[in-house]
């Protein structure tokens, strides 16, 4: 059976993953990460197919640029 993931990454560190057994619903998790939650510096969002094909989504912390 093809697995699909989807990965948060916030400032380095694995935040949370899932898998799913159909794109359908990974697609629509990945889709519900829309901005950089409670990061101090970026968040990785990656959906991962069972191709091994990957989609990335990150967002930077407004003033992550200004705290380094």
């Amino acid at each position: 059976m093809a697995t699909y993931a989807v990965i948060v990454i916030t400032d380095g560190k694995q935040e949370w993953s899932k898998n799913y057994d159909n794109a359908l619903d990974a697609v629509n998790s990945y889709n519900l990460f829309v901005d950089h939650g409670f990061c101090l510096s970026e968040r990785v969002i990656s959906l991962v197919e069972p191709n091994g094909k990957i989609h990335t989504k990150i967002f930077e912390y407004p003033l992550a640029s200004a705290i380094h």
